[in-house]
Protein backbone atom coordinates (compact mmCIF):
# COMPACT_ATOMS: atom_id res chain seq x y z
CA UNK A 1 0.00 0.00 0.00
CA UNK A 2 3.19 2.29 0.98
CA UNK A 3 4.82 1.61 -2.23
CA UNK A 4 1.27 2.30 -4.39
CA UNK A 5 0.94 5.75 -2.55
CA UNK A 6 4.58 6.53 -3.36
CA UNK A 7 4.42 5.35 -7.36
CA UNK A 8 1.01 7.91 -7.35
CA UNK A 9 2.87 10.69 -5.33
CA UNK A 10 6.06 10.37 -8.03
CA UNK A 11 3.33 10.22 -11.20
CA UNK A 12 1.86 13.38 -10.25
CA UNK A 13 5.51 14.79 -9.96
CA UNK A 14 7.51 13.20 -12.68
CA UNK A 15 4.98 12.02 -15.11
CA UNK A 16 4.46 15.25 -17.92
CA UNK A 17 0.38 16.21 -17.83
CA UNK A 18 -1.84 17.35 -20.50
CA UNK A 19 -1.83 20.69 -21.52
CA UNK A 20 -4.24 23.31 -20.52
CA UNK A 21 -5.82 25.96 -22.20
CA UNK A 22 -3.69 29.27 -22.29
CA UNK A 23 -3.82 32.32 -23.45
CA UNK A 24 -1.79 34.94 -24.71
CA UNK A 25 -0.46 38.10 -24.28
CA UNK A 26 0.72 41.11 -26.52
CA UNK A 27 0.77 44.63 -27.23
CA UNK A 28 -1.12 45.97 -30.67
CA UNK A 29 -0.51 48.31 -33.44
CA UNK A 30 -2.13 51.13 -30.58
CA UNK A 31 0.10 50.22 -28.03
CA UNK A 32 -2.59 48.43 -26.14
CA UNK A 33 -1.80 45.06 -24.12
CA UNK A 34 -4.52 43.01 -25.63
CA UNK A 35 -5.27 39.19 -24.02
CA UNK A 36 -6.45 36.47 -26.29
CA UNK A 37 -6.44 32.50 -26.08
CA UNK A 38 -5.68 32.40 -30.06
CA UNK A 39 -2.27 32.78 -31.07
CA UNK A 40 -3.17 33.53 -34.74
CA UNK A 41 -4.70 36.91 -33.53
CA UNK A 42 -1.08 37.76 -32.10
CA UNK A 43 1.08 39.71 -35.09
CA UNK A 44 2.76 37.95 -36.86
CA UNK A 45 6.21 39.43 -35.76
CA UNK A 46 5.32 39.51 -32.31
CA UNK A 47 4.61 35.45 -31.82
CA UNK A 48 8.18 34.64 -31.12
CA UNK A 49 8.42 36.88 -27.68
CA UNK A 50 4.40 36.80 -27.08
CA UNK A 51 4.32 35.72 -23.42
CA UNK A 52 2.49 32.63 -22.56
CA UNK A 53 -0.05 31.98 -19.62
CA UNK A 54 -2.02 29.32 -18.68
CA UNK A 55 -4.74 29.02 -16.36
CA UNK A 56 -4.28 26.65 -13.49
CA UNK A 57 -7.97 25.31 -13.20
CA UNK A 58 -8.95 24.49 -16.98
CA UNK A 59 -8.49 21.21 -16.48
CA UNK A 60 -11.06 21.24 -13.85
CA UNK A 61 -14.58 19.76 -14.56
CA UNK A 62 -17.63 22.32 -14.52
CA UNK A 63 -18.50 20.38 -11.14
CA UNK A 64 -15.32 20.45 -9.84
CA UNK A 65 -15.02 24.15 -10.33
CA UNK A 66 -18.25 24.51 -8.49
CA UNK A 67 -17.12 22.29 -5.39
CA UNK A 68 -13.77 24.33 -5.58
CA UNK A 69 -15.73 27.95 -5.05
CA UNK A 70 -18.01 26.36 -2.90
CA UNK A 71 -14.70 25.09 -0.64
CA UNK A 72 -13.53 29.00 -1.05
CA UNK A 73 -16.42 30.47 -0.13
CA UNK A 74 -16.97 28.42 2.92
CA UNK A 75 -12.96 28.77 4.29
CA UNK A 76 -13.66 32.72 3.49
CA UNK A 77 -16.65 32.61 5.75
CA UNK A 78 -14.71 30.91 8.40
CA UNK A 79 -12.03 33.23 7.98
CA UNK A 80 -14.33 36.24 8.56
CA UNK A 81 -15.84 34.56 11.63
CA UNK A 82 -12.43 33.89 13.13
CA UNK A 83 -11.01 37.75 12.33
CA UNK A 84 -14.88 38.89 13.97
CA UNK A 85 -13.86 36.06 17.45
CA UNK A 86 -10.69 37.33 17.16
CA UNK A 87 -11.68 41.39 16.79
CA UNK A 88 -14.18 40.58 20.28
CA UNK A 89 -10.85 39.11 21.94
CA UNK A 90 -12.97 36.25 22.60
CA UNK A 91 -10.39 33.54 21.04
CA UNK A 92 -12.31 30.70 22.33
CA UNK A 93 -13.64 27.98 19.95
CA UNK A 94 -16.68 26.07 19.39
CA UNK A 95 -17.34 22.28 18.33
CA UNK A 96 -19.53 23.87 15.82
CA UNK A 97 -17.11 26.20 14.27
CA UNK A 98 -14.31 23.61 14.11
CA UNK A 99 -16.47 21.04 12.79
CA UNK A 100 -17.67 23.34 9.79
CA UNK A 101 -13.80 24.63 9.61
CA UNK A 102 -13.04 20.59 9.14
CA UNK A 103 -15.63 19.44 6.61
CA UNK A 104 -14.76 22.03 4.58
CA UNK A 105 -10.68 21.10 4.90
CA UNK A 106 -12.44 17.53 4.55
CA UNK A 107 -14.02 18.55 1.02
CA UNK A 108 -10.88 20.59 0.06
CA UNK A 109 -8.68 17.70 0.48
CA UNK A 110 -11.11 15.71 -1.53
CA UNK A 111 -10.76 18.04 -4.06
CA UNK A 112 -7.18 18.11 -3.90
CA UNK A 113 -6.89 14.48 -4.52
CA UNK A 114 -9.32 14.44 -7.35
CA UNK A 115 -7.63 16.76 -8.95
CA UNK A 116 -4.43 14.41 -8.39
CA UNK A 117 -6.37 11.44 -10.07
CA UNK A 118 -7.20 13.58 -12.84
CA UNK A 119 -3.53 14.19 -13.42
CA UNK A 120 -2.32 11.48 -13.24
CA UNK A 121 -5.01 9.67 -15.55
CA UNK A 122 -4.29 12.48 -18.67
CA UNK A 123 -0.84 12.61 -18.26
CA UNK A 124 -0.56 9.74 -20.76
CA UNK A 125 -1.93 12.03 -23.50
CA UNK A 126 1.68 14.16 -23.68
CA UNK A 127 3.16 14.68 -27.61
CA UNK A 128 5.17 17.45 -27.29
CA UNK A 129 7.85 19.27 -25.07
CA UNK A 130 5.07 22.44 -24.77
CA UNK A 131 2.22 19.99 -23.30
CA UNK A 132 5.10 18.83 -20.60
CA UNK A 133 6.29 22.22 -19.81
CA UNK A 134 2.47 23.21 -18.87
CA UNK A 135 2.23 19.87 -17.24
CA UNK A 136 4.84 21.00 -15.07
CA UNK A 137 3.69 24.24 -14.33
CA UNK A 138 0.10 22.47 -13.67
CA UNK A 139 1.56 20.15 -10.77
CA UNK A 140 3.61 22.92 -9.64
CA UNK A 141 0.56 24.76 -8.80
CA UNK A 142 -1.26 21.61 -7.28
CA UNK A 143 1.89 20.84 -5.26
CA UNK A 144 1.53 24.76 -3.82
CA UNK A 145 -1.99 24.30 -3.15
CA UNK A 146 -1.26 20.87 -1.50
CA UNK A 147 1.32 22.89 0.93
CA UNK A 148 -0.73 25.28 1.43
CA UNK A 149 -3.97 23.06 2.80
CA UNK A 150 -0.91 21.20 5.13
CA UNK A 151 -0.08 24.55 6.90
CA UNK A 152 -4.17 24.91 7.22
CA UNK A 153 -4.61 21.28 7.93
CA UNK A 154 -2.38 21.68 11.24
CA UNK A 155 -3.10 25.11 11.83
CA UNK A 156 -6.64 23.24 12.70
CA UNK A 157 -5.51 20.49 14.56
CA UNK A 158 -3.85 22.83 17.26
CA UNK A 159 -7.29 24.23 17.31
CA UNK A 160 -9.20 21.25 18.34
CA UNK A 161 -6.17 20.26 19.95
CA UNK A 162 -6.84 23.41 22.48
CA UNK A 163 -10.73 23.33 22.52
CA UNK A 164 -10.18 19.49 23.59
CA UNK A 165 -7.82 20.69 26.26
CA UNK A 166 -10.21 23.49 27.63
CA UNK A 167 -13.06 21.09 27.55
CA UNK A 168 -11.53 18.83 29.88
Amino acid sequence: MKIRKMIIVMAIILIPQFGAAEFYKYVDKNGKTCFTDNLAEVPKNQRPKVKRYIEADDHLTPEQKAAKRLIKDEADAIEEKKNETAASGDVQYNADELNTERAAQDAEYAGLMNEQKVLVAKSSSLKTPEDTDEHNKIIDALNKRIAEYEVRRKALLEKINAYNASVK
